[in-house]
């Protein structure tokens, strides 16, 4: 360093002063000389102490700046003449094991007897090795012995050589110039236009110095940023990115344009780099499915890392001629596939997916994956995709068969489409429209779904022996056979494949030496007596065949692009089928043989849907009784004893269950036709009938019930007007009603029981008929839960819509109840003469005509043939 005119010899604080001492201990530091880096820092913490008086400070940072001013090149100086620097090492006794001592513990020391012809000369040799053995006897077993205080000489000028070997070396740090051997021009363009610009310029205008290092060097540099952007002599990072630094070039070219040739690697540390902030960013995501695709993406990227480890051993040999231009055109093929890669990771993967739910970055990583296998340009690019999807589909696999094998829906990120809530399977709110998108994702919201709730339903009835364990997961059967169908269509031989869970899949961080084992347990092969001592311990190590990676296999097998279209979600339902479309069909044949569904069904049909007119006397027998003035006949218990009496022969394990419950106000009630709504029947279905048969279609049933009710109420009172009661031998009627009322009331008594025989018709004969038959059908057909939910639930929801239109509808407040109001009106103007006026007779005939219209539409419908 020299002083210049504007340098200052005066400081306010230390700060400065400390932080340029620092700065020359790192540097010291870097080149290897750590104890010099330390005596600096020391003799600063002794020279600048604290709470000086300002003037000896002053002084002192002065000293201090100007010695700073003065050095040159310190690190030469330690190269070239170590002795000047020896006081800086620190002289320690240390302890060295003796070996021998150690290894001849414990052993028997002896000495062979004296041979009896042997010389005078040789019998004085057992006293001298006695006393040996003595000697060594008496020794310690582990002997420490004090080594004499000595200094360490370092071979200087052979470790810089070994230095200058390698790209840790003073260019790192500072503008050098490596000059080429040769005198050729076209080796040294670079240096001569730099020499060039200096004597043009005449020091009018300030260049900046130029670096100028090998290719070997620059080579090196380039395959090191792949494992992390680092700065470096051709590199610096500014800010987050990182861009070759100007005037540094190789001797054959101009600094300008070894900038722009540079440019051109940066694209391929760069995509290095983002997929390893991915990998990071995943650490704190607990996406599975992210994690699963990571291993997909892994499969390919540490294959080219793989072939960077050896094109840098290829290099570093030096015995093939490698330049940049053979390094960019072999990068230029290495890395296509992590280009391409790369493009569709930014499509899938959702940005700041950190924000967004595991299971909205689940659906569209896959959703997106399915959808671009179909719409891929080229080969490559569709088989990285499938890698990825099958790869990615690994998590969604993994829990759909710990669920249906284990019943254990460990979701803990929430990102699968079924939820357990207790003990219920549902699926997630929000998936409507990714199941459009991916057909697989369809199916397990269908499909998939009915089969578990298949199998927990079979557990809960303690029924386990539902398949056979097999030997592969579904996720490796899966994409097994999905290779297999892809070597079908080329007419190729299926691979070797044995498919690896992505998490039981070793990866490759970075490259340790300290990974390669204790280094205490090798052998040197050189030494003769050792191999042999170790020879029975030795062991051929075979070679283990390098496993294809997944998108390895598909590349073999694939020439073109396939065209998918419904075969991955046709090998998924296929292999879902054969492992547990058996668990339907067997919680179908158990719910009948064991808990007598289908006999549940005809006993409904019987007592809600009046099928066979099985409880006519029931209903006869109640009707009789209201008729009668001031009877008992709100009498639960008779009720339902008289009901149960009627059905036990036929449903000896349902009757007990069935009973009639009749509202408090019976009492006060003398409207048979109001009495006709405070009578229900209340029957409670029981486990596990009563997850297809639910509380909601009991109540339909019921409102069922009370309609069909009505109107055999209606028919039974029309019927009971007996023209006996009117004739014109009834004196007292005779001579209240004139005889046109007479004909005018059985006019409307012969009406009254048309319409409501239609009625009758209309729901025994096509409503009950037409939806019972289909359901007869789809419960025959029906092979698991969902269908045998499905199957009744169409049919009481289709029959109770039917009933339930005849109920309410109508016009200007006319329909089926008027007309039961009209049935009311004529029994009583036929049992009290005195209520048959005309005007009653017109308003009764009024009120039948508007209802019989909106009834008769109905029940008797038009249709266009």
């Amino acid at each position: 360093m020299t002083l210049e005119k504007s340098d200052s010899m005066y400081f306010l604080n230390t700060k400065d002063i400390k932080n340029a001492i620092w700065s020359m201990a790192e540097k010291f530091a870097f080149h290897g000389f750590f104890k010099h880096a330390d005596y600096l820092k020391t003799l600063h913490e002794k020279y600048i102490i604290p709470n000086l008086p300002e003037s000896d400070l002053n002084s002192r940072l002065n000293v201090v700046k100007f010695l700073l001013c003065m050095s040159q090149s310190p690190t030469t100086h330690f190269w070239e003449s170590p002795e000047k620097f020896q006081f800086i090492y620190n002289t320690q006794e240390s302890e060295v094991l003796d070996w021998g001592a150690y290894l001849t513990e414990d052993i028997d020391r002896w000495s062979p007897l004296p041979d009896e012809n042997s010389d005078s000369e040789d019998e004085t040799t057992p006293s001298h090795q006695e006393e040996a053995t003595t000697s060594v006897k008496s020794a310690p077993s582990r002997a420490i012995i004090p080594m004499a205080q000595h200094i360490k000489e370092y071979n200087f000028q052979e470790s810089r050589k070994k230095l200058l070997n390698t790209i840790q070396t003073d260019w790192w740090s500072k503008p050098v110039i490596m000059e080429p051997p040769s005198d050729w021009f076209d080796a040294n363009v670079g240096l001569l236009w730099h020499q060039h610009l200096l004597t043009e310029a005449r020091g009018l205008v300030t260049l900046d110095p130029l670096t100028v290092i090998s290719e070997y060097k620059v080579m090196r540099e380039i395959l090191w940023q792949m494992w992390g952007p680092h700065n470096s002599v051709v590199f610096q990072l500014s800010g987050n990115k990182l861009v070759p630094k100007p005037n540094v070039t190789i001797s054959s070219i101009r600094a300008s344009c070894f900038y722009n040739f540079m440019e051109a690697f940066i694209p391929y540390i760069q995509v290095l780099d983002d997929f390893r902030q991915f990998y990071r960013k995943l650490e704190t995501n607990g996406s599975e499915t992210y994690k699963s695709y990571s291993c997909g993406v892994k499969n390919i990227v540490w294959r080219v890392f793989e072939e960077l480890v050896l094109l840098e051993s290829e290099i570093a040999a030096q015995e093939t001629t490698m330049t940049l231009i053979k390094l960019s055109q072999r990068f230029e093929i290495m890395f296509k596939p992590v280009f391409v890669l790369k493009a569709i990771h930014n499509e899938v993967i959702i940005d700041n997916f950190g924000d967004k739910t595991p299971l909205e970055c689940a659906l569209v990583l896959l959703t997106r994956l399915r959808t671009g296998l179909e719409f891929s340009v080229n080969k490559l690019e569709q088989d990285i995709r499938l890698s990825l999807y099958l790869e990615s589909i690994y998590y969604y696999l993994l829990l759909t068969e710990a669920w249906l094998v284990k019943n254990d829906l460990f979701d803990h990120t929430n990102e699968f489409i079924v939820l357990n809530e207790n003990s219920t399977f549902v699926l997630r709110a929000g998936i409507e429209e990714y199941c459009d998108q991916d057909s697989i994702i369809k199916i397990i919201s269908n499909e998939v779904l009915n089969m578990g709730r298949n199998m927990h339903l079979l557990r809960l009835l303690r029924k386990y022996d539902v398949f056979t364990k097999k030997s592969e997961t579904i996720h490796q059967e899966y994409t097994r056979r999905l290779l297999e169908e892809l070597c079908s269509y080329y007419s190729c031989e299926p691979p070797s494949i044995r498919v690896e869970s992505p998490q039981s899949r070793p990866v490759v961080t970075s490259f340790d030496l300290n990974g390669m084992g204790d280094w205490t347990n090798f052998v040197d092969t050189t030494d003769g007596f050792l191999m042999e001592a170790f020879s029975d311990f030795f062991y051929e190590k075979e070679e283990i065949p390098k496993e294809d990676t997944l998108y390895e296999k598909i590349s073999k097998i694939t020439t073109n692009l396939f065209p998918f279209r419904s075969h991955p979600e046709k090998i998924f339902l296929e292999i879902m089928k054969e492992r547990f479309n058996i668990s339907g069909l067997m919680v179908k044949n158990l719910l009948i043989e064991k808990y007598n569904l289908d006999k549940q069904f005809d006993f409904l049909n019987h007592i809600f849907l009046f099928n066979d007119d099985l409880i006519f006397p029931f209903y006869r027998r109640l009707f009789e009784k209201m008729n009668l003035r001031h009877s008992n006949w709100g009498n639960s218990v008779y009720l339902t004893s008289h009901l149960q009496d009627s059905i036990m022969d036929l449903y000896p394990n349902f009757y007990e269950d069935c009973i009639v419950q009749i509202k408090d106000t019976w009492k006060q009630c003398r409207d048979s036709l109001k009495a006709c709504s405070l009578l229900t029947l209340h029957y409670e279905i029981k486990w596990p009938l009563n997850i297809i048969i639910t509380n909601e279609q009991i109540i339909m049933y019921k409102e069922i019930f009370e309609v069909v009710l009505q109107v055999k109420w209606a028919l039974y009172t029309a019927n009971h007007l007996f023209f006996t009661d009117i004739e014109p031998k009834n004196k007292s009627f005779k001579a209240v009603a004139p005889k046109s009322t007479i004909e005018r009331l059985k006019y409307l008594r012969f009406n009254l029981i048309n319409i409501l025989n239609s009625i009758q018709h209309y729901l025994f004969g096509f409503v009950f008929t037409k939806h019972r038959i289909q359901f007869e059908l789809d419960f025959e057909k029906s092979n698991d839960l969902k269908s045998l939910i499905t199957s009744h639930e169409e049919f009481i929801k289709s029959v109770y819509c039917s009933v339930k239109r005849i109920r309410e509808e109508s016009r200007n407040n006319h329909g089926f109840n008027t007309l039961l109001k009209c049935v009311r009106m004529l029994k009583v103007m036929w049992n009290q003469p005195d209520h048959a006026t005309g005007e009653n007779l017109n308003n009764c005939h009024k009120i039948f005509k508007s209802s019989f219209e909106v009834v008769n539409e109905t029940v008797t419908p038009i249709f266009d043939l």
